[in-house]
């Protein structure tokens, strides 16, 4: 009863101070649009956590004690409610949009009100790792890994916010900044995404997980969808090659049920398709358009750039398949019996900065000693595609 009468006042108290902006909101400057996202953010995240744990980014073992002092049945109900008014929130939004570009403010507030709530439900997990089950039931990931989060943010508006992460900042409020460029805008975006992965992979490691399915799909989902993207790739296959380093045998499981290998390689090889093409294409720094007038091309990442983040990205793919076929008693036998794999293996040995890995791992396969006929078939397909390279 203490417990809920302090949580009522907490609230109310960061539902008055909402008000003090006066006016219509969308008669706000940048800097009061920006102090009511947050206050708006916080005043929900404040239903599951106290306001002052939500704002606090310091001193974690602090919240974490204010954090296991609130009934966990409590906290389940405000994480399912939390998630569904979100749901409900976003679609709201997406009514907002006007030839499905959002106004700047818009984004501002759905940043802001993003990352406060992936923050708080890390939290939440962190002092009752049980409420995972009640997360996955509500659809959690489904929630994060969408066009409402982490795949938005492909265009830029005309004012951007910036908002930084725990480790950079002890108070996020303190480092709001208005800009008017794409590199911070791109940082603003990739701390949402960062932060919607590390929750992730929180998630997928925990101690009492003993299955993480839900999460493996989301990640290699969103690999999928974010295969134009190297930089983005990257981050989540680091994530991948964490969550096997260290639920090793809940991912391999999982790696089984999703065929998670073998969309990899298939990223991968997508990936190095769109390099070789694109060191085919013509870059001219001026193009003509259809009215006749002249555009210059303003690349905010030169080429040389997105061709290293692609290696990079590709590099990080077949490591991670030699994690696996390392780390899995079975893994190289799956992979030889598996057509896709080295159809992709073979593709990837085009790229010559691969080769090197790409032949260590299939000589490694030539040197497994087959056992059955499906064994033998298996080889004499590898030898075909080798002699076919």
């Amino acid at each position: 009863m203490i417990q809920e009468s302090h949580r009522q006042k907490d609230t109310t108290k960061t539902l008055l101070a909402l008000n003090s902006i006066s006016g219509p909101v969308h008669f706000l400057k940048i800097t009061e649009w920006n102090d009511y996202s947050l206050k708006l953010s916080i005043a929900l995240c404040s239903f599951i956590l106290p306001s002052n744990v939500v704002k606090c980014c310091s001193d974690e073992t602090a919240i974490n004690q204010i954090s296991a002092s609130i009934p966990s049945a409590y906290q389940e109900q405000s994480v399912r409610w939390m998630i569904r008014v979100l749901l409900t929130v976003f679609l709201c939004i997406k009514a907002c949009a006007c030839e499905s570009e959002l106004p700047s403010h818009i984004k501002i507030l759905a940043k802001t009100i993003q990352i406060y709530t992936i923050r708080t439900f890390r939290r939440v997990l962190v002092s009752a790792p049980a409420l995972l089950t009640a997360f996955r039931e509500e659809g959690v990931w489904d929630l994060i890994f969408s066009e409402d989060c982490f795949y938005v943010g492909s265009s830029v508006e005309d004012i951007q916010f910036h908002i930084g992460t725990e480790n950079q900042n002890d108070n996020v409020r303190n480092n709001r900044t208005a800009t008017d460029s794409q590199s911070s805008y791109r940082t603003d975006v990739n701390i949402l995404q960062v932060e919607a992965i590390s929750f992730l992979e929180f998630a997928a490691t925990l101690n009492e997980n003993t299955y993480n399915l839900p999460e493996c799909s989301a990640l290699v989902d969103a690999l999928e969808h974010c295969v134009s993207d190297a930089v983005v790739a990257s981050i989540l296959l680091k994530c991948f090659r964490v969550i096997l380093q260290l639920a090793t045998e809940q991912t391999l499981d999982s790696f089984i049920s999703l065929d998670a290998i073998t969309r990899v390689l298939k990223v991968a090889c997508l990936q190095a398709q769109g390099l070789r093409n694109s060191r085919n294409l013509p870059r001219p720094e001026i193009t003509i358009d259809r009215d006749g007038s002249r555009t210059e091309n303003i690349e905010m990442t030169s080429p040389e750039d997105r061709t290293d983040h692609t290696l990079t990205c590709l590099k990080l793919g077949v490591n991670l398949l030699k994690d696996y076929v390392t780390i899995s008693s079975d893994g190289r036998i799956l992979v030889l019996h598996n057509a896709e794999c080295i159809e992709c293996l073979f593709n990837l040995f085009e790229e010559e900065s691969l080769r090197k890995l790409v032949l260590e791992q299939v000589l490694a396969l030539f040197r497994l000693p087959p056992s059955s006929a499906r064994d033998h078939a298996a080889k004499l397909h590898l030898c075909s595609k080798y002699l076919e390279n």
